[in-house]
């Protein structure tokens, strides 16, 4: 793990030099750049009708996935920031679908696992979603509870950019279905 010092604060991580990218219709291959990193940041696009709290939650993510190129765990933590981001905007959706994100006697909040089952059986989160869904949950769940620190690395990007495509696909539904 890098240890951080005035030499090396704007480098990139020596991890990242072991990663390259191939240009699979040239063949051409080179080492990956903070513009390389930047680019699939830049891919990761946010839906207008996610909430302003929730685009920030993400913007987090993408910032921190850009600087993973200058410190590795920074990817992981990208990935763990995406799981605030998709949690927040269940309980933003469910609040908005049934008023409030309390069990019925409202003396208890109700558990992630439970505002995802209600939105999908108010069809807000499709049914063949579910899997998809509690994989997610089981995700932060390992994160969030950990007994060592993680290291995805660049292998996050695929995790935040599918979890965004998640929440942009959730406000979208909650708009149509309200």
């Amino acid at each position: 793990m890098k240890k951080i010092t005035a030499e090396n604060y704007f480098k990139p991580d020596a991890i990242i030099k072991d990663f390259g990218v191939v240009n699979f219709e040239t063949g051409e291959q080179w080492t990956i750049t903070e513009v390389d990193i930047l680019n699939y940041v830049d891919r990761i696009k946010i839906d207008e009708k996610v909430p302003d709290d929730i685009k920030e939650l993400i913007e987090v993510s993408k910032a921190l996935y850009a600087y993973g190129y200058l410190y590795w765990t920074f990817f992981t933590l990208s990935q763990e920031q995406t799981y605030k981001a998709f949690e927040a905007s269940i309980s933003i959706a469910h609040k908005t679908v049934y008023g409030s994100n309390y069990s019925t006697r409202g003396n208890k909040r109700l558990q992630l696992s439970d505002m995802i089952q209600r939105l999908i059986n108010r069809e807000i989160i499709p049914h063949e979603n579910k899997a998809k869904y509690d994989a997610i949950r089981g995700l932060r769940n390992m994160s969030f509870h950990p007994s060592m620190q993680s290291q995805w690395g660049l292998i996050a990007y695929d995790t935040v950019f599918q979890i965004v495509g998640e929440i942009n696909k959730l406000f979208q539904s909650l708009e149509k279905n309200n």
